[in-house]
């Protein structure tokens, strides 16, 4: 396999709020899917956490973070 078409996956995990059923589940899931290079998503309402497999080559844990605000999802700890 040519080195340069390799995929470099990572997960990357993070605490949510205000994730109220299944609307939410599927809203958040349609949004984090969207983004480039994003392999798969998983969202735990119980839990309020999301799990997010990506390709490091075309997004970064930063700019899911960043989404995950704008969405009004990301949980900030003080």
């Amino acid at each position: 396999m040519n080195p340069e078409n390799q995929m470099f996956e990572d997960s990357a995990y993070f605490a949510l709020h205000s994730v109220d059923g299944r609307h939410d589940v599927k809203a958040l899931k349609k949004e984090l899917d969207a983004l480039p290079g994003v392999l798969s998503v998983s969202v735990n309402a119980q839990d309020n956490t999301v799990s997010v497999d990506y390709n490091i080559n075309d997004i970064s844990r930063e700019t899911i973070s960043e989404r995950l605000s704008e969405l009004g999802y990301l949980r900030q700890f003080d």
